[in-house]
């Protein structure tokens, strides 16, 4: 037997609206299981499920299972509004894996699931390929190109293998690259050629460059030929001008951090999960506990990265002072 859904949307003429509206497209294509219908205002009665847009006008309807739609929480009065649905058995939804773990601090429950967005105009295009960063420089008995660091990286690019690839010209990488068998890279340890060395810089991404010194060479090339670089803000390397997406920085660990960070955005996998299969995770768990009532007690003391409290507190003295 078909299970009646109704979609309800506070009101219309915003985002939600569209989010709401994808909501509905999707339970349709399960017509199968759903008979799905969307109500602006407030729900009818009678209806198995509700999936309520947004959490914060939402009037739970008893015997029946509710999902909110839960948005940034950046108030304590939308903590309490969280806590007080959630006290009557409301699933919750999200949008991204901080408001998921946010709604779970103030609940203490597990009734929360993430619904990672895809983007409501265009279609997905899967940008999930290696990137590839080159090192063009020889190492020298000295380590002044900072070989520790360049060796550091090369764990790094270990790590998320297989989405790394990197390139490599120049002399003395061999021991390093030793120590690293899962990494995808090309060494060239050939006499230097104009035509290679331009085809490589151009088959990269990234330009990097360790060392301390004057600036380096490849750096000024990766510039000219419109590559970004990450390297230490040093010699030339300030005076030039950077490509986009380029980043001079004062240490190799900030060169690495940086590099981290690009590699785990790229590395990301996540598959958007439609509502027909959230509500299939949902059915199967749907005896939730309720959260304790001396949770709203609690709402003060919880760490809140969204929280607006003090702002809009300062704002309001702000505003008595300057009153005439």
């Amino acid at each position: 037997m078909k299970k009646t859904i109704q979609i309800v949307l506070d009101t219309d003429g915003w985002i939600l609206e569209a989010l709401a509206k994808k909501c509905y497209q999707e339970l349709r294509k399960s017509g199968e299981k759903y008979e799905t219908t969307l109500k602006v205002g407030l729900g009818d009665p009678g209806y198995d499920i509700y999936i309520h847009f947004i959490y914060l006008s939402a009037q739970i309807v008893p015997n029946s299972i509710n999902i909110m739609y839960v948005t940034h929480i950046d108030r304590y009065h939308k903590a309490f509004r969280l806590l007080r649905l959630s006290r009557k058995n409301a699933f919750s939804v999200t949008m991204s894996t901080s408001t998921k773990k946010l709604v779970e601090r103030y609940t203490g429950l597990k009734n929360t699931i993430v619904q990672i967005p895809e983007s409501l105009h265009f279609k997905s295009v899967n940008n999930n390929k290696k990137i590839t960063f080159g090192i063009f420089s020889n190492l020298y008995p000295d380590k002044r190109k900072n070989d520790q660091a360049i060796s550091d990286f090369i764990s790094l690019a270990d790590q998320f293998h297989p989405h790394i690839h990197a390139i490599i010209m120049g002399s003395g990488f061999s021991d390093i690259l030793k120590q690293h068998t899962s990494l995808s890279y090309e060494y060239y340890n050939d006499e230097f050629n104009v035509k290679n060395y331009k085809k490589n810089l151009n088959r990269c991404d990234y330009i990097l460059y360790f060392g301390k010194d004057e600036g380096a060479i490849s750096i000024l090339d990766a510039a000219t030929l419109d590559i970004p670089i990450i390297a230490i803000a040093q010699g030339y390397h300030k005076d030039i001008h950077l490509p986009k997406y380029s980043k001079l920085c004062s240490s190799s660990e900030e060169m690495l951090q940086t590099i981290k960070n690009i590699c785990t955005s790229n590395s990301k996998d996540t598959d958007y999960l439609e509502w027909g299969e959230l509500l299939d995770i949902i059915l199967k768990g749907k005896n939730i506990k309720k959260p304790s009532f001396f949770r709203y007690f609690f709402i003060p003391f919880v760490k809140n990265e969204f929280s607006i409290e003090s702002q809009v507190n300062i704002a309001k003295i702000k505003k008595i002072i300057t009153a005439d």
